[in-house]
C-alpha cells in the first residue's frame, strides 16, 4: 500500500518527498531548500546522525529545522539530537495519519496550546 493509497491530510499546503539515503538527501535539501526536514537515524551509507551534522555544518542548510523521525528513538538519542542540532525528535511509530495529526500540532497556528503541552515531552 503506498502514502497515496491512504486517507489523510495536514491543514497546511505541503509537498512530500523521500530519499534512501542521506547523501541524497543532503543533495535534494540543497536544490529545494524545504521548510523542515524528517530524518531518519538508520540509513544505509551515511547515519542519521551523521547527516545532521554535515546539515548543520553547512552554511547553505543548516538552518532548516530538522526532526528525527526513528523507531529507534529513546532519551539517550532524544538528547545527542538537540545537542546536535535537531528540533526535536518523534519516534516512528503508528500510521501515516498519526504523522498527519502531529505535523498538524506543530504546524497549525490554531494548535498552538496543543504544540506547547506536546513540547514538554521529551519524544514520543
Amino acid at each position: 500500500m503506498g502514502y497515496n493509497d491512504y486517507q489523510w491530510k495536514i491543514s497546511v499546503p505541503a509537498k512530500f518527498f523521500a530519499v534512501t539515503t542521506g547523501v541524497e538527501g543532503i543533495k535534494l535539501m540543497k536544490l529545494l531548500m524545504p521548510d523542515i526536514v524528517f530524518l531518519d537515524i538508520n540509513m544505509p551509507g551515511l547515519s542519521g546522525f551523521d547527516c545532521l551534522k554535515i546539515i548543520k555544518s553547512d552554511n547553505c542548510i543548516s538552518k532548516i529545522p530538522i526532526i528525527i523521525y526513528s523507531p529507534d528513538v529513546d532519551e539517550v538519542i532524544f538528547h545527542s539530537a538537540i545537542k546536535n542540532g535537531a528540533m526535536t525528535c518523534l519516534k516512528k511509530q503508528g500510521t501515516i495519519k498519526d504523522l498527519a495529526y502531529l505535523l498538524n500540532k506543530f504546524f497549525v497556528p490554531d494548535k498552538l496550546s496543543d504544540r506547547m503541552n506536546y513540547n514538554a515531552m521529551p519524544f514520543v
